[in-house]
Order: structure tokens, then C-alpha cells, then sequence
């Protein structure tokens, strides 16, 4: 939730809350070079001349986005209300919230954060009284918090939850499958889907989804295993 508050009070600063002494230099800003890239479409030639800022892990993307911060943050730190906007939108968003709970196979699940935290965690409970536990957290699927839950389906008699994940806000979605009464997430994954729910068999032996073929799958990380 952090990196949220720092995006949010950056966007209100930047609408209108004074200006820096420095506001009238013109700020050097670090160089996007553009490529000679071109795609073909149908027979006509489409230029893309940064295509190369697609490959997010690349060393030339790495030291451009750390060119680009070393730029802003220092002006936006010293602009006037930054602490305040900050803390009052900290104040404001540091709440406890529950999701409404479901029901599948006697199980009861819900989504619960407990104030800051990027995602919501799934919660399960055996019982309308019982006591919950933490079937999933999505906090946990990356140190930097841009793997994010993007959609999941739990079984009929609650043996498993089928969840997709996220990386870095792309449609482009991986789906694991993971043993409620263990906590263990399985080995096998589906990897190239984007838009897709899955529907579970009636027996719960397996389920239903869409995914693209993977000469038709467009993603920078092509060296991904794939086990379907």
C-alpha cells in the first residue's frame, strides 16, 4: 500500500500544490532512444520504435526507469504539503476491511486486510465460528509486490482453489492450483492464459479454461516451462 500512497500524493502534488524553486529549470531528462522496429500487418508495416521498453527486466529498461526516479522523486519530495498529503491519505486508507464470504463444501472464505497491505488476504474457516486461517497471501508471491492475484475458483468440496497470478499488471495470467487441507501449491501451472475464468468438473477431478496457443502467446518471459 506504500508504493500506492507515494504514486497517489505524487498525482495530487503534480495537479496543484505549489511549485519548487526549481520548477523553472528545464530538467535534462534521461534519453529513450528509438528503435527501427517495424511489425507487419496484413501487409502493411507499422513502426514501434519502443518496443525494447516491453522487455521490463532488461538492463536497458532497468537503467532507464532508475534515470527516470532519480529525476522525479528528489522534486517531489521538496514539494510543499508532500508529508502532509502523505499522511492524511495514510490516515484515510488505514482501515481493517472484510470481503463478503462464500461458501464452498462447508467452507466458509473470505478476503480480509488489515489496513495498509497491498492485497487482500483469502481467509478460510471451517465453521461460521470457527477460527479463520490464511489459506492465501498474495503479499507473499513477490518482494516487490507486482505479482498480484488476479482471479481464483475453489472446487465444490473445498479440496482445492485453481488461482491465476499477475506480473507487473499484464492481462497475460499463470494459473496454480492449490491443496486446501495442506497449503501446499502443486507443481503443475497453466501459463499463457489472459481473460480466462475456469470452471471445475462436477467431480472435482479437474476443470475447464481457455488458453492461447504458445506460437500465438506473446510474452517477454518465452523461456517459461510450461505444464499443462
Amino acid at each position: 500500500m506504500n508504493k500506492y500512497l507515494a504514486i497517489m500524493t505524487s498525482l495530487l502534488l503534480l495537479g496543484g500544490c505549489g511549485q519548487s524553486a526549481d520548477q523553472d529549470a528545464a530538467p535534462t531528462y534521461p534519453a529513450a532512444p528509438r528503435s527501427e522496429h517495424l511489425d507487419t500487418y496484413f501487409g502493411t508495416q507499422v513502426a514501434d520504435p519502443y518496443r525494447w521498453m516491453e522487455s521490463l527486466d532488461s538492463p536497458e529498461v532497468q537503467s532507464w526507469v532508475k534515470a527516470e526516479n532519480a529525476l522525479s522523486e528528489p522534486y517531489l519530495q521538496a514539494l510543499p504539503g508532500h508529508a502532509w498529503i502523505q499522511q492524511r491519505l495514510t490516515k484515510l486508507w488505514n482501515y481493517e476491511r472484510y470481503g463478503i464470504p462464500f461458501i464452498k463444501g462447508g467452507k466458509y472464505f473470505w478476503f480480509h486486510n488489515s489496513g495498509l497491505q497491498d492485497q487482500s488476504v483469502l481467509l478460510l474457516a471451517d465453521g461460521p465460528d470457527a477460527e479463520p486461517r490464511v489459506l492465501l497471501d498474495p503479499n507473499t508471491f513477490s518482494k516487490d509486490g507486482t505479482v498480484a492475484l488476479a482471479r481464483l475458483a475453489i472446487s465444490d468440496d473445498a479440496r482445492y482453489l485453481a488461482y491465476a497470478t499477475s506480473d507487473g499488471g499484464t492481462d497475460w495470467t499463470t494459473w496454480h492450483v492449490l491443496n486446501i487441507a495442506t497449503g501446499e501449491t502443486l507443481d503443475d501451472f497453466i501459463d499463457y492464459t489472459k481473460f480466462t475464468s475456469v470452471s471445475w468438473l462436477p467431480d472435482n477431478s479437474g476443470f475447464f479454461y481457455s488458453r492461447y496457443p504458445l506460437d500465438q502467446a506473446v510474452k517477454a518471459d518465452d523461456s517459461k516451462e510450461v505444464s499443462v
